[in-house]
């Protein structure tokens, strides 16, 4: 079995080669090797799989131990300059496109999707926000808080997000919350934000698109160094405080598109990144219904086909 991973140690944004490989079942030590082709597309870590056929258990769950460079092309280091208090430190991932591969070995391809869990340690007072579902967090030990999170839903290696951060939390509503800063939940504007319209848009897209299945649609603002960040993940969503600022019609455009990439991009996914445009045609073919029906009028569509269109012969 191949994992493709970035894993030449003389690329520096890279994670360092893995450790051991077993079969997680009956712990069973399996060779492995880096297949150094210095690919364009990173290097295949081959596992040889066990010969368990007419054995009393012919499964194999396979266990790779491995560490992760700080430096990954996936991992934005934020100093506690660049957030909004300006004294503690933030960490965000963003996978796209091939970067998965640099902060976890998997195979790196919309066309292969997977469930995981995950088990994150921070320090006291961080809080850990990822794109799946937050199932407790251990606050027994002294120094280090635990969350432990699982997505039950099979995704591509894009749509696995992390964020941490001082983080405080405020309920929209059953389904939704909002997380940021805490310098940020202080402006006037965090107070209007528009959870009524957002629960209007899933509802409408549900009624188009078939049901909501990823459980939580959370929230968080970005720290405000971060303009612009646009990534397909389920259950949150990752914004710029600015765009909540204004009279929200550049808002009302990012949470459709948003809101029609969680079946498009996430719940049906194009086979390869060469057919990523089918991903963001129909995101926009869902996003444009979106916004007629719930912030606009019919007549918003001459606008966006003409915009679109504009655009797509400035490329």
């Amino acid at each position: 079995m191949d994992f493709l991973s970035a894993t030449n140690n003389r690329d520096p944004h890279t994670f360092s080669n893995p450790g051991h490989v077993t079969n997680a079942l009956d712990g069973t030590v399996l060779h492995r090797h880096i297949d150094e082709t210095n690919s364009a597309f990173g290097n295949a870590i081959r596992v040889d799989l066990p010969s368990i056929i007419g054995t009393d258990n012919p499964e194999c769950k396979i266990q790779i131990e491995y560490e992760t460079r700080e430096d990954s092309r996936a991992l934005y280091w934020l100093t506690p300059k660049q957030t909004a208090d300006g004294k503690h430190p933030f960490l965000l991932s963003n996978n796209k496109l091939i970067n998965a591969r640099s902060w976890f070995p998997c195979q790196d391809t919309p066309s292969v999707k997977f469930t995981y869990s995950a088990t994150i340690s921070v320090p006291k007072n961080y809080r850990v926000l990822m794109s799946a579902l937050s199932l407790e967090v251990d606050r027994k030990d002294p120094e280090l808080d635990k969350y432990k999170f699982r997505q039950y839903i099979s995704v591509p290696s894009y749509a696995v997000i992390i964020a941490v951060g001082l983080l405080k939390e405020k309920e929209l509503n059953k389904e939704m919350n909002i997380f940021a800063e805490e310098y940020i939940f202080k402006t006037k504007y965090i107070n209007d934000f528009p959870s009524t319209i957002i629960k209007e848009m899933l509802q409408f897209t549900e009624r188009l698109c078939g049901s909501y299945v990823w459980g939580r649609y959370d929230i968080c603002l970005l720290p405000p160094s971060i303009a612009h960040f646009e990534i397909e993940c389920p259950c949150m969503i990752f914004i710029s405080p600015f765009l909540i600022y204004g009279d929200r019609s550049y808002v009302g455009y990012l949470l459709a598109r948003n809101i029609s990439q969680i079946w498009a991009g996430n719940l049906v996914t194009c086979c390869n990144y060469e057919h990523l445009w089918l991903n963001k045609s129909f995101s926009i073919f869902i996003s444009r219904k979106i916004m007629r029906t719930i912030l606009y009028h019919d007549g918003i569509d001459v606008f966006l086909q003409r915009e679109g269109l504009k655009n797509l012969n400035s490329l």
